[in-house]
This record gives C-alpha cells, structure tokens and sequence, in this order.
C-alpha cells in the first residue's frame, strides 16, 4: 500500500511535468522574473529615494514607496508563482483543465507584473 502511493505520487508528478502547458508557463513565468530581477538590479542605483507605487491610494505622499517595495514585490510575484503552481499540481491529477486555467493566469499575473515593473521603472528614472 504505502509502496504504490508513492508510486502514483510519483507518476502524477511526472505527468504534471511532462505537459507541454506547464512547461511553457514555467519558462515565462521564470524568463520574465529573471528579467525583473536584473532591471531592478541594474536601475537600484538610479532610482529615487521614492517611487510611486500606491496608485489606489489618495494623490500625493500616500502614493510614495520606497525603492525596496520593487524587490518585495518580486518577491510577491515568487510566492504567488509558487502557491499557484502547487494548487495547479493538485488539480492537474483530477481535472486538468481547470489545472490549465491557474497556470495561464498566474502566467498572465507575471506578466503583467513585468509589464507594470517596468513602466514604473521607466517612469522614475
């Protein structure tokens, strides 16, 4: 018994591995956190002593951050990544479809996080 449930773990792992939309997610998903990673690193010291970056908040000093504030949310976009791609795992053994549907919107969200990343970027130097 305890022999074949780590066998399935196993072959469910595989499979979750294998499919080809899993794969592409993770390459975006990975190319573009790379990439807001080094545009931060390159910019850091560029960047002023603040950015804005509340835009839900009221106009003016409420809407400043710190520069810190890029990194903790790349950070953010690591866990979501990770969380989803764990819930992903999960369903992907019962129904891969709705597996399918939290890989292309985490896939979505980072994205559009670099895309965001790098307006604000743009934006403040």
């Amino acid at each position: 018994m305890k022999f074949s449930l780590l066998t399935q773990l196993a072959t469910q792992t595989q499979e979750f591995r294998q499919d080809p939309f899993v794969i592409w997610s993770f390459r975006i998903c990975a190319v573009t956190l790379f990439l807001c990673g080094v545009i931060i690193i390159l910019v850091w010291n560029r960047l002023p002593p603040v950015i804005p970056l509340l835009y839900s908040l009221p106009w003016g000093e409420e809407q400043l951050a710190q520069p810190v504030a890029l990194v903790l949310l790349l950070v953010g976009s690591c866990l979501c990544y990770g969380i989803n791609t764990l819930i992903a795992y999960v369903l992907h053994a019962r129904i891969s479809y709705l597996s399918h549907i939290v890989t292309s919107a985490t896939t979505t969200l980072i994205l559009l996080l670099g895309y965001t990343l790098i307006n604000l970027i743009l934006l403040v130097t």
